[in-house]
This record gives C-alpha cells, structure tokens and sequence, in this order.
C-alpha cells in the first residue's frame, strides 16, 4: 500500500534541499499560510511513499522545525492507491494486488 505524506511548513529558506536529505522525490507547493493571525509564506510538501516511511518523515519534518526555526511542522499522512501512465498504451499499476473496479466510482 502506498501512503501520501502532507508535511506544512512556513516556506523559509531551502526548503528543498533539505527534503533532499531524506527523500530523492517529492512535490513541494508554495502558498499562503496564517499562523497566528498573521499571513506567511507556506510551504506544503507531498512525498508519496509507503508505511516504512513514517520515520523518515518525522525525521524531516524535525529538520525543517529545526533549520527554519518553527514553532512545529503539521505532518498527516493517508493510504492511497496508485497508477503509474508510463505511455499513451500502456497503464502499469504500481500494486497489480490493487487493482479496482471502476464501478466503484
């Protein structure tokens, strides 16, 4: 099972190159965030891994608190299922055990 972790953060510094550190891919979205009452810069990082993963993830998250100076960094984390589109024909599912109906949907 794969699972998706949402780590928040203000966006201070090298955000970045710390994930680096821990993890050779994630997404990382700015934005605008309110702590406080006060609006600041926000920084959401994805990292799509597995359960194994959660140490790691805590790992990172101490660093960003530490090296930007934060009160704390949110970490939430949820199972999901993937699919890998590799080519216009081809669809490779990353769990073929995961495979689902789409009559689910």
């Amino acid at each position: 099972m794969n699972t998706l972790y949402r780590l928040y953060t203000e966006d201070i510094g090298d955000v970045a190159a710390i994930v680096d550190r821990y993890f050779k891919g994630a997404t990382l979205y700015q934005g605008i965030g309110l702590f406080d009452g006060r609006r600041e810069n926000a920084c959401i990082i994805e990292i799509l891994g597995t359960p194994a993963d959660i140490q790691n993830v805590v790992h990172l998250a101490g660093d960003i608190r530490m090296v930007n100076t934060q009160s704390c960094v949110i970490v939430t984390w949820l199972p999901v299922s993937r699919l890998d589109v590799t080519s216009p024909d081809s669809v490779i599912p990353a769990e073929p055990q995961h495979l689902f109906d789409l009559g689910e949907f």
